[in-house]
């Protein structure tokens, strides 16, 4: 239906509504690209942000796990805790001094928990610091169990757990355990070194709240297998990071269905900082925007709208104006009224021939006004043309014969008015009238082609050359004004009623003359005036 009131707009209400159309999309493409912009630059800064923030968190972490390597390898080192490993028989002032190197070790780290050193051979084991988990029944074999479920902090070397096993309230710590090695035999491993630490970082993230000023943040500490080390909990110890897409790059952005993330790894280390924000939070700063930038459519939606009713309205007075006028002039009632009368005056003189061709003259200008409208039924247009010939054999005789083949199922079918009396006067014209005054037929045939109408305009008559055929199909399709008129204003009505696709094409025939054909797409059209006859007709 909608396809149907397009192709019947006029030329200026079709151009009215092209520059509205266009006028509306264009505010659309600026609103929406002013709305996307907008939300771009809000999520770059929200980007910038958080990777500001993952930087620090990242550098600092960096830090504290340097000095704990650092401290590891100053313990592997020592002396005195190389001869406590070495020993079988250990005297007392071995084990003290190893003591002593712990004791000192923990006095210059107040972050320090406590130190233990294992004994490969488990038969001994050394513990010292400032919050020794004595509280637990069984220390020493949770201290083993928690290195059995370790994870790489570097190289599969050096290992961490970061629980809340020895926080007598709960706290979370810091595990790092390395195998410790003789310095005097390559590859003899002696035993376990475990450091136990209140890592201010881990438990700054752990404890924190939301820090993002305007918008809720979630900042992981993951390890690159993709578990998440902190925050933990019960729901999230070991559970797997989502789309871990960045486990080899350094730094960077990801874009996924739940927001963007920002994320660095740990130099030198085998975890990464993941900082992710809703796609809720990144927008909801920039909504205030959006809805200002969407009042202003919906008005000039709403201005836009108003004035081409407005046009469209003036132009259907302007064309109601015209047609009145049009009217007026013509007096189609007196004309009508007339050709009745004349019609009854030669029924009553007994002369048929001129009743019928007063009641065709009279069926041929009721259909050629057809109430001020341009678009007329198939049947209409049918009736018309049958008048229009009638006329035409009166005047010529027997000289011309005609027949008009139709099915009663498509003569509701749309067409312009007075699409078919021009081809039908070139064929009495330039076709049978050019033949030197033999008898000529014409043929008017209606066929159906898929979704589409033929209507099939033959002649009998004196025809013409292939070449002049082409010609002519190409003068209609440019429009030349060498062309006649009356052909040229046909296929121009029809191509824009119905589309460029649509229009007449002229032809050879098996008869020696020339058929016309007039192609229209199916389209229903109320058959609002006029009887016709349905079927076949001929003269």
């Amino acid at each position: 239906m909608r396809k149907k009131a397009h192709r019947q707009m006029t030329f200026d209400k079709k151009m009215t509504y092209f520059i509205t159309k266009a006028l509306i999309i264009s505010t659309v493409l600026i609103v929406t690209v002013s709305a996307v912009s907008t939300m771009i630059s809000l999520i770059n800064k929200s980007a910038q942000m958080a990777m500001k923030e993952v930087d620090t968190m990242a550098a600092n972490t960096e830090d504290s796990f340097t000095q704990y390597y650092d401290l590891i390898w100053s313990i592997n080192l020592n002396e005195h805790i190389q001869r406590y490993l070495k020993e079988n028989d250990k005297e007392q002032q071995t084990i003290k001094n190893a003591y002593s190197v712990l004791d000192n070790i923990c006095n210059m780290n107040k972050n320090l928990n406590f130190i233990s050193v294992v004994r490969e051979d488990e038969r001994d084991f050394l513990i010292k610091g400032n919050a020794i988990p004595n509280w637990l029944p069984d220390y020493k074999g949770k201290i083993k169990e928690d290195y059995n479920n370790s994870i790489s902090m570097r190289n599969n070397v050096v290992r961490m757990v970061y629980s809340n096993t020895y926080g007598r309230g709960g706290e979370y710590s810091l595990s790092v355990y390395y195998p410790l090695y003789s310095n005097s035999v390559i590859g003899q491993r002696l035993g376990t070194l475990c450091i136990n630490v209140k890592d201010s970082n881990l438990n700054q993230l752990m404890n924190r709240e939301n820090p993002g000023e305007n918008f809720t943040v979630n900042t992981y500490f993951v390890h690159e297998e993709g578990n998440i080390i902190v925050p933990a909990g019960e729901k999230e110890m070991g559970m797997e990071f989502e789309e871990m897409k960045f486990r080899d790059a350094k730094e960077g952005e990801l874009i996924s269905d739940t927001g963007l993330a920002i994320y660095e790894k740990l130099t030198g280390w085998d975890f990464y900082y993941v900082t992710h924000i809703g796609w809720w939070d990144l927008a909801k700063d920039s909504l205030g925007t959006v809805v200002i930038l969407l009042l202003l459519l919906c008005g000039l939606l709403i201005f836009f709208t108003k004035n081409a009713k407005q046009i469209v309205e003036q132009q259907e007075q302007m064309n109601q104006i015209r047609l009145d006028a049009l009217h007026s002039q013509i007096q189609p009632h007196f004309l009508y009224n007339t050709l009745d009368c004349i019609h009854w005056q030669a029924v009553v003189s007994g002369d048929s021939e001129i009743s019928n061709m007063v009641k065709a003259l009279a069926t041929y200008y009721r259909i050629c006004l057809s109430k001020g409208k341009d678009i007329i039924t198939l049947h209409q247009e049918l009736d018309y043309v049958k008048s229009y010939l009638y006329i035409q054999r009166m005047r010529y005789g027997e000289v011309l014969n005609y027949e008009i083949i139709a099915e009663e199922e498509l003569g509701n079918t749309a067409i312009p008015k007075l699409t078919l009396q021009p081809l039908v006067e070139n064929a009495i014209y330039h076709g049978i009238k050019s033949a030197g005054g033999e008898e000529g037929h014409i043929v008017i045939r209606v066929s159906e082609i898929s979704s589409d109408i033929a209507i099939f305009v033959e002649d009998d008559g004196a025809g013409m050359s292939q070449d002049k055929v082409e010609e002519m199909n190409r003068l209609v399709k440019i429009f030349d004004e060498q062309f006649g008129y009356g052909v040229r204003n046909v296929n121009r009505r029809i191509q824009l009623f119905c589309g460029e696709n649509y229009g007449l094409t002229y032809m050879k025939n098996q008869k020696g003359g020339i058929t016309v054909r007039v192609l229209i797409p199916k389209i229903q059209q109320s058959d609002g005036e006029g009887s016709h006859d349905a079927g076949i007709d001929s003269r």
